[in-house]
């Protein structure tokens, strides 16, 4: 297996209250995909980001508020600016992303809108391992990977 340079996670309807922490807030529920992926990427040692309808591009150890607000409620406009300003974002913080390995564990939903089409033109390298897989699925593909525990 080829370790990526780092992982995108989107977000999870269930968020705890308040202003916290990115891994706090998405990943409080003890069985969350948020937080399988996220224990998948530090077990490789590798960099994880999520992505969040209302704040875009979000780094471990930046703080927001919660909120509700899905993709689904962004009009195509929104979606298509939304997708633009995450791309430049992770182009920011990676300091360009050519030939950087980015593994997906992302809904479609927050890809289709112009952030594979972004990543593809600043030469990133993707993978969706768990692409067209249910939620189950995934979580037993995550322990295929090695991560039996998400318990912290």
């Amino acid at each position: 297996m080829q370790i990526p340079d780092f992982i995108l996670v989107s977000y999870v309807k269930s968020q705890r209250a308040g202003r916290n922490l990115v891994e706090d807030q998405y990943g409080y529920r003890k069985n969350s995909l948020f937080r399988w992926t996220r224990k998948y990427a530090e077990m490789l040692g590798c960099k994880w980001y999520a992505l969040s309808p209302k704040y875009g591009f979000l780094a471990p150890g930046d703080r927001i508020e919660d909120y509700d607000l899905s993709i689904e409620c962004l009009t195509l406009q929104q979606r298509r600016q939304w997708s633009l300003r995450v791309v430049e974002q992770l182009i920011e913080k990676e300091r360009g992303i050519r030939d950087k390995k980015i593994e997906l564990h992302v809904s479609a939903s927050y890809l289709k809108y112009g952030v594979l089409e972004g990543l593809e033109r600043a030469g990133a390298l993707y993978t969706r391992p768990t692409l067209g897989t249910k939620r189950h699925e995934k979580v037993g593909w995550f322990k295929s990977q090695g991560v039996y525990s998400i318990s912290d």
